[in-house]
């Protein structure tokens, strides 16, 4: 279970210092992502995260609201993507121990509906603000607190911390992570946390890696 947090939760979460993550692929920079993030009125979080991507010639673009409560369990999520001639929408409620979403692809619809064996951890596909708040309520966790449920995929997740080896991509070492989640059993991330915010995300089979820059940074580490 997530441990209730101090006072104030937002400002316990987010970054110190105003930025935005940058991504890169193939160590080509192919988009960025800004976020806005405050506490709501009943002493919870609410997160927008814009993404703006370049892929394959195209422009992804996405936004993702998402609001949890003050123990930072995720209440509900809205997402709208376009990418290319493609519309994309996801609505997702998560209520006790059971989470609905409801899919929108093209105007066509799908809803999906399960109980939660375990404590879901909101990991929507783009959004790396929702990613890094993962990553460090994950790295808050006790030793025997390190399975979830990953929202919307309903996936099982387990996580290692700190991360068990160093990490290559694109030619380069990087140091062993703060912490590696295990989307599946092909699909790793390994993030490294500093002054209570995610700094780096690398996940080596998608050749991707998403540095937090921030505003008084004049660029990225490569």
């Amino acid at each position: 279970m997530i441990a209730a947090p101090a006072p104030a939760v937002a400002a316990s979460v987010l970054p110190r210092r105003a930025g935005r993550f940058e991504a890169f692929l193939r160590n080509r920079m192919i988009g960025q992502e800004v976020m806005q993030a405050a506490e709501t009125d009943g002493g919870g979080l609410r997160l927008e995260a814009v993404t703006t991507l370049g892929i394959n010639g195209s422009t992804l673009s996405q936004t993702t609201t998402a609001v949890f409560g003050r123990d930072l369990r995720p209440e509900w999520c809205i997402v709208a993507l376009n990418f290319g001639l493609h519309a994309m929408g996801l609505e997702l409620r998560v209520e006790g121990g059971r989470a609905s979403a409801l899919y929108d692809v093209g105007g066509r619809h799908r809803a999906v509906t399960k109980d939660l064996t375990r404590e879901p951890l909101l990991l929507v596909d783009n959004c790396f603000s929702l990613h890094a708040l993962g990553a460090v309520l994950v790295g808050r966790q006790v030793p025997e607190g390190r399975s979830y449920t990953a929202l919307p995929a309903f996936e099982d997740l387990r996580a290692t911390l700190p991360g068990a080896a160093a990490v290559l991509l694109g030619g380069r070492e990087y140091d062993p992570p703060t912490v590696t989640l295990e989307v599946t059993r092909d699909l790793q991330e390994h993030v490294w946390l500093g002054d209570g915010w995610m700094e780096r995300l690398v996940a080596p089979h998608l050749h991707l890696r998403v540095d937090w820059i921030r505003e008084d940074d004049r660029k990225g580490g490569l």
